[in-house]
């Protein structure tokens, strides 16, 4: 029996020439890390949230700078708008209140109308029962050693004294002329005076036995702008105080009631927004000041929208003792001679007056950034402080020349102490208005306090 052999496969060699790598070598087991410490973890989020907190603060503070001038300035602001019945920075001093839609003011039988009087721990937020923004009377004698500076005009005028008062009289007193004499300024200027209220205010207050050593007229643009836009297109007579049929309106039909309901609220608004702000740790911080600043401008446009429609709705229901006499202009032109010319006429009879009293009178005539070239408007400034359809800018780049040449006229025929301050910030690329009607930040107001000055010992100068 034969018995099968299996046949086996057998292994094939072939030759590589390939060199066989070495084993790895064995991996260790590392240490896993440990994790940090809680506290650590902790100290890093604090840390990084600062910096992104610091960072935030920063950009803000460079902005309020650029825009809006110093915190110091924007904190003012602010502090007025949580103090006060109005709408700050709208272009009208107060919003409506019942059927008075300027409840900031009170009429009176000389100048138009007055502040209403209030107290307030602050006095810069407070005013007299003469109806000016200082717990002080008005009437003011002179006596040895103090310097008597009444200042007046309109809101530029009125902010000027209040954000920059200690600056102007800092200076005033270490100028060569007045050095060793201690000088009180005399609030006089309210937002939307216009002449001849300037000069009416002086007769006033000099028949009440006032003195004064100076007396500074910073003004200009009310007499143009609010003329043209808020009493011509109403009816009301050019020299009456702005809009003054609102001020004696008591037009009290429902439609009218509610826009007056409507610009309340807003009022009201604004102030609570404000108060939110107005207190630490918020005020000191320039985000929230900011924000605060996005807000108020958002009460600004409404206010103002509302206040239009109310302002068309009681000018449409007026009578003679709202609007005065009826006068009519063929034009602009023909209406900006008429204001230029009456400004000419008002300034020209406070200079008499004052002199005829031993004050010394000198006027200024404010800024704008409608002048065309004025000013270099960089982006930052323009969108908060120049409005391409401001009702104002077509007649501030008509009628301004116009008030220079005047001006320089009273300068010249009269021997007024006037000076043009509309070139003041010509090489000035800092933002130095703080809206789009006429107002300047807190950078704005010291360069034009510095103007006044150098103006006052100018003429010191000039007449020894």
């Amino acid at each position: 029996m034969v018995t099968a052999i299996p046949l086996v496969a057998q292994p094939v060699y072939t030759m590589s020439t390939q060199t066989p790598a070495p084993p790895s070598p064995p991996v260790k087991a590392g240490r896993r890390r440990r994790p940090l410490p809680r506290w650590k973890r902790l100290l890093f989020s604090v840390l990084a949230g600062l910096l992104a907190w610091g960072t935030i603060e920063f950009v803000s503070l460079v902005i309020l700078a650029w825009i809006y001038g110093t915190v110091e300035s924007v904190q003012y602001h602010l502090d007025r708008q949580a103090n006060s019945n109005a709408i700050i920075g709208m272009g009208i001093d107060s919003v409506a209140e019942d059927s008075n839609p300027l409840p900031n003011d009170i009429p009176h039988p000389y100048i138009g109308f007055a502040r209403r009087p209030r107290t307030a721990k602050d006095p810069n937020f407070g005013t007299s029962e003469f109806g000016f923004v200082s717990q002080h009377s008005p009437v003011r004698h002179r006596e040895p050693g103090v310097v008597l500076v009444g200042l007046t005009g309109g809101s530029v005028a009125e902010f000027l004294e209040a954000e920059t008062g200690v600056h102007l009289r800092t200076l005033l007193e270490e100028s060569p002329r007045f050095h060793g004499r201690k000088v009180v300024l005399v609030p006089l200027a309210l937002a939307s005076y216009k002449q001849p209220q300037q000069l009416m205010q002086l007769n006033f207050l000099l028949s009440l036995g006032a003195e004064f050593d100076l007396l500074l007229n910073l003004d200009g643009y009310n007499e143009v702008a609010l003329t043209a836009t808020a009493n011509v297109p109403n009816r009301v007579f050019p020299a009456y105080p702005r809009e003054w049929h609102m001020r004696v309106s008591r037009a009290s039909d429902l439609e009218t009631l509610r826009l007056v309901g409507r610009v309340v609220l807003l009022r009201d608004g604004s102030q609570w927004w404000a108060r939110c702000f107005a207190r630490a740790p918020l005020r000191w911080s320039p985000t929230a000041l900011l924000v605060w600043q996005r807000g108020h401008n958002h009460f600004q446009q409404e206010a103002t929208r509302n206040y239009a429609a109310l302002n068309a709705k009681i000018s449409s229901t007026t009578d003679l003792a709202s609007t005065g006499p009826q006068q009519k202009f063929a034009n602009d032109a023909e209406l900006h001679e008429h204001c230029v010319a009456l400004w000419r006429r008002s300034s020209l009879q406070m200079h008499q007056l004052a002199e005829g009293a031993g004050i010394q009178y000198f006027h200024f005539l404010q800024p704008n950034q409608y002048l065309p070239g004025s000013k270099p408007i960089e982006e930052g400034e323009r969108q908060i402080a120049f409005d391409e359809s401001h009702t104002a800018k077509p007649h501030v780049e008509q009628a301004y020349p116009l008030l220079r040449a005047a001006g320089a006229e009273l300068r010249r025929k009269h021997q007024v102490r006037f000076h043009d301050l509309t070139q003041l910030f010509h090489d000035t690329e800092w933002a130095a208005y703080r809206d789009s009607c006429c107002h300047l930040n807190a950078f704005g107001n010291k360069l034009l306090a510095e103007a006044i000055v150098k103006a006052v010992n100018d003429e010191a100068a000039m007449e020894h």
